[in-house]
């Protein structure tokens, strides 16, 4: 459930703007499910009958509207202080919070960003990539979140009310209408529907496949900007389909696939003539856990448990098989970088892949 207080204190749900209006109704709309699916478990009615994967993929779906319609509504409002304006900030960050906290309750992660908009900034931690997924033009969040931060500096110290899309020059208008790319910003691919079925594999007798053409997957033409080579990005929806291809950096991310949509897990993975071999959560647009990792290994039951996991970056990375991670919390026992490098295929062992990735794995 998600609580409205602060929402309701901040005057959002008596608000006429369109926006706050939709957002509010959208909140009530989940809070509504989330009721009923509690009533149909005190009844003996569990998740199987009642909640199941396609109910868990909608309610995702709606949490994720939720959070573009705040977004849309801090992109337009700039905080001047005005005790209005700030309690409807404070209501923006607090509702930020739960949604994550709802989302993950549903195993689904959403794009990362601050959950209060006003500490924003280049800072690669504090950088947001719903403002990519909200931009006209899909610019990088990487590029947006130092302007964002400036605006936001610029509407607390003189008052300034326009939106952001009109401060850097994405829109026409004040009020955000004619939205326009800005000339010479890099724009990343937002895919729909059907375009992202050429990504989507599936398994076949335990390998992967293309699903348009049944061909095997493989990554050793493919590349991505972390590791080189050899290399692919992949997404899992919440519906549990797996997209993979090349990243190409401000045009082709892990927001691709599903168009800045909730994934389950997301990160880079290598794949042999359509043997999967080594997954890992190296995704800045999303930020994967250790959790999403094994959550889509219980979702994809199909991986098989010989496939090298590497659930969480940092500077030291531990390795597992997805057998033994998928099975429990505590995994039985941590690969050494002789056993991950000899199950990877020569081709993805570049420099740039021994330096961001084997190299930082225990020998």
């Amino acid at each position: 459930m998600i609580r409205t207080e602060l929402l309701v204190n901040a005057g959002v749900a008596q608000s006429k703007n369109e926006i706050l209006d939709t957002m509010f109704g959208q909140i009530n709309m989940y809070n509504m499910q989330a009721s009923r699916i509690a009533l149909f478990q005190r009844q003996g009615q569990g998740p199987a009958a009642k909640t199941g994967q396609f109910a868990d993929s909608e309610r995702i779906n709606l949490l994720d509207r939720i959070l573009q319609a705040a977004g849309t509504w801090l992109t337009s409002k700039p905080p001047t202080g005005t005790p209005k304006n700030t309690a409807r900030w404070d209501a923006m960050s607090d509702l930020a919070n739960q949604v994550v906290r709802e989302g993950a309750a549903l195993n689904a992660k959403f794009l990362r960003g601050p959950a209060d908009w006003r500490t924003i900034s280049a800072d690669a931690s504090l950088q947001s990539y719903w403002l990519e997924a909200l931009a006209p033009g899909h610019q990088t969040g990487y590029e947006l979140s130092p302007l964002f931060q400036k605006w936001v500096k610029k509407g607390i110290d003189k008052g300034r009310t326009y939106s952001f899309w009109h401060y850097i020059g994405a829109t026409k208008t004040k009020t955000g209408a004619n939205k326009q790319p800005r000339a010479g910003a890099t724009a990343v691919t937002y895919s729909t529907a059907q375009r992202a079925e050429q990504y989507r594999l599936h398994f076949v007798g335990g390998r992967l496949h293309y699903v348009h053409d049944d061909t095997p997957f493989d990554t050793q033409a493919l590349e991505t900007h972390f590791s080189g080579t050899g290399w692919a990005i992949f997404v899992v929806s919440p519906e549990g389909k797996l997209y993979a291809g090349s990243h190409v950096v401000g045009q082709f991310h892990h927001s691709t696939f599903l168009a800045g949509g909730a994934v389950v897990a997301a990160g880079e993975i290598v794949a042999d003539d359509g043997d999967l071999k080594i997954i890992t959560p190296k995704s800045g647009h999303y930020g994967p856990t250790a959790e999403n990792i094994r959550n889509m290994l219980t979702l994809l039951n199909d991986i098989p448990d010989d496939v090298v996991v590497l659930p969480k970056f940092a500077r030291v990375l531990k390795a597992y098989t997805a057998g033994d991670f998928r099975a429990s919390p505590a995994p039985a026992r941590e690969l050494k970088r002789g056993e991950v490098t000899a199950a990877m295929p020569n081709w993805a062992q570049s420099a740039q892949a021994n330096a961001a990735v084997f190299d930082k794995i225990p020998a």
